[in-house]
């Protein structure tokens, strides 16, 4: 909103906001229509009383979805995002500054699991890969499989992926294709993570939870075999795969014996990183990073890396962590301290860097954006030269009602090819299924001098 002022914090970091468990979620950003319950067309509308530095403008520009859950962009400019519960993924094409929506499903995932409103399974993350020597372009799409057998208890993740065509102006997805199954994928009720991001390398990086096994450490059960702290399952894991999925032989954990799991370990020691992205400045792999009810982290995750979870939460040396910090014991090297950490956990989602002074004024070239699902707020994070530190961070957006409505909160967010900032939200009010938005940021200024 033009004029709303903005709140600069410098470090030590935002300690404001209180924690409940985050759920996978998001999609959608796109920009203008979006076809509601009955067909209709969304009309665009200003977010009311968003607080937004002076010249952004906050636009509702999708509407009338379900949980939104997970959100990218194809190598032809459509948007893609899909719906947690229905196991949903819509695309829509911009056309003369305008978002339109195809009136059906890119894909429809008839295994998806569909849990109640708190359970954090069901399609969990979304990307693309087009292959630039071939030409072939391909939907990955990272989600829980529905309950098999008597137990009804979905116990597995897989991420698939779709072979994407054009025909004229329209999406079509292939056969899907099983990048990695469900047999060496866990799941569980919650901690399902969900990012899912190529890398500058062309390899496949995703981010899978320790799947709600590991609580809070103490003395008493510092031996325990903790999940997350054992690099021989993808619980609490950054992986690194190839486009099809195999282990790669430059992972850090490839040794003789070693199943394909454990050689395809990125990082662990996680308890459940939501949403990761590369910095396009220094190419380090960032990730949002889910506490307890407390110490939310943003961590640049190193290869080989060990985050500390659960024997550690938050910064090493934080007083909290005088008990555990003797029974941690990294090999040399692969911890490092999260770059920002929160007390009370906001519950960190969306991780985004800008692209490039493409919509948003130069100030704000390559800097780092934050997402949070209490308060729907949104920080942009300034980075010190060496891109290793976190110089300040300043609330960006926040989104009080009526557009955040009960129950409801940033679920993803990330830039379009317009160098616009779109974010989605989820809804867990257990009634309405048709509450979701898409809501696009944008500096109206550059909108302006363009027409100078």
């Amino acid at each position: 909103m033009k004029g709303a002022t903005v709140m600069r914090i410098v470090l030590p970091p935002l300690r404001t906001v209180t924690f409940v468990c985050v759920i996978a979620l998001l999609s959608g950003f796109g920009a203008f229509l979006l076809l509601q319950n009955k067909n209709e067309l969304a009309t665009p509308r200003p977010v009311e009383k968003a607080t937004l530095p002076e010249g952004f403008t906050a636009t509702v520009v999708v509407d009338g979805r379900w949980r939104l859950s997970a959100l990218a962009f194809l190598s032809g400019g459509e948007m893609v995002y899909g719906e947690k519960e229905t196991g949903k993924v819509f695309w829509a094409k911009r056309k003369d500054d305008q978002w339109t929506p195809a009136p059906e499903p890119l894909v429809t995932l008839a295994d998806c699991a569909s849990d109640d409103k708190y359970c954090e399974r069901g399609l969990c993350g979304l990307t693309g890969w087009k292959d630039k020597e071939s030409g072939k372009e391909w939907l990955y799409i990272y989600y829980t499989l529905k309950a098999i057998g008597a137990e009804k208890q979905p116990t597995k993740n897989q991420i698939v992926r779709f072979p994407i065509t054009r025909e004229g102006e329209t999406l079509k997805a292939g056969t899907s294709e099983v990048v990695i199954p469900g047999d060496i994928l866990s799941a569980g009720w919650n901690h399902n993570g969900g990012g899912i991001v190529f890398g500058p390398d062309g390899m496949l990086y995703f981010s899978n939870g320790e799947n709600g096994k590991d609580g809070v450490a103490t003395v008493a059960t510092a031996s325990k075999s903790w999940e997350a702290q054992n690099y021989k399952n993808l619980r609490g894991v950054i992986a690194r795969v190839s486009q099809t999925g195999e282990a790669l032989a430059d992972n850090p954990f490839v040794e003789e014996g070693a199943g394909r799991e454990q050689k395809s370990i990125f990082a662990y020691g996680l308890r459940n990183t939501y949403r990761i992205a590369f910095d396009p400045v220094k190419g380090a792999l960032f990730g949002t990073e889910n506490g307890p009810n407390d110490w939310d982290e943003l961590n640049i995750i190193p290869r080989g890396g060990n985050l500390g979870w659960p024997l550690v939460r938050g910064r090493m040396d934080d007083p909290h962590n005088a008990k555990m910090k003797p029974h941690f014991k990294p090999a040399p090297g692969s911890y490092a301290d999260p770059i920002d950490a929160w007390a009370r956990c906001p519950s960190v989602t969306g991780i985004a860097f800008e692209p490039g002074a493409v919509n948003f004024p130069a100030a704000y070239k390559h800097e780092l954006f934050v997402a949070a699902y209490l308060g729907s707020i949104i920080w942009r994070v300034t980075l010190d030269e060496s891109r290793t530190k976190v110089v300040s961070r300043e609330q960006f957006f926040s989104m009080p009602s009526p557009d955040r409505l009960p129950g409801a909160g940033i679920a993803d967010m990330a830039f379009g090819p317009d160098g616009k900032l779109y974010l989605s939200t989820t809804t867990y009010d257990g009634d309405n299924k048709k509450n979701d938005r898409v809501i696009m940021i944008e500096w109206k200024s550059k909108a302006a001098e363009e027409k100078k």
